[in-house]
């Protein structure tokens, strides 16, 4: 029915399409990574702003939302909450 040609053919395509995909999550990954650096200078100036900036500073510290609003109210912005919560962990 098969003969080993086209399963090795088989094998091939399975292996590009596999870099293909590893290349686009990458790549997501990359543009992901540059979205939050610039968010996370973003001015405060309003409710749903506040709230994005929580969620950065929950996903970047995977902590709760009560804690991660303390945390942006006592720095006033998200970069200074993360590096600074960072930083005393570490020491």
């Amino acid at each position: 029915c098969c003969d080993s040609n086209s399963e090795c053919d088989v094998s091939k395509l399975n292996k590009a399409l596999c870099l293909i995909f590893k290349s686009l999550i990458i790549s997501f990954e990359i543009l992901m990574r540059r979205k939050v650096k610039k968010m996370v200078d973003m001015q405060l100036s309003n409710n749903k702003l506040i709230d994005c900036g929580n969620r950065l500073i929950i996903s970047e510290l995977k902590i709760d939302q009560n804690t991660a609003a303390q945390l942006l109210e006592k720095f006033g912005s998200v970069r200074k909450a993360v590096e600074s919560t960072r930083n005393n962990l570490t020491t």
